[in-house]
């Protein structure tokens, strides 16, 4: 589930979710970024 999108200055755009961390889609590709808790 998303709960927040962000348009950041480069043109990036961020995804805050309630699972997967946080997104960055970058117009090629989704990194995801979570914390090191989460990757266990």
């Amino acid at each position: 589930m998303i709960f927040g999108i962000l348009e950041a200055n480069d043109g990036s755009i961020w995804f805050g979710t309630m699972v997967d961390g946080v997104c960055r889609y970058d117009g090629k590709t989704i990194t995801n970024f979570k914390s090191k808790e989460d990757q266990k």
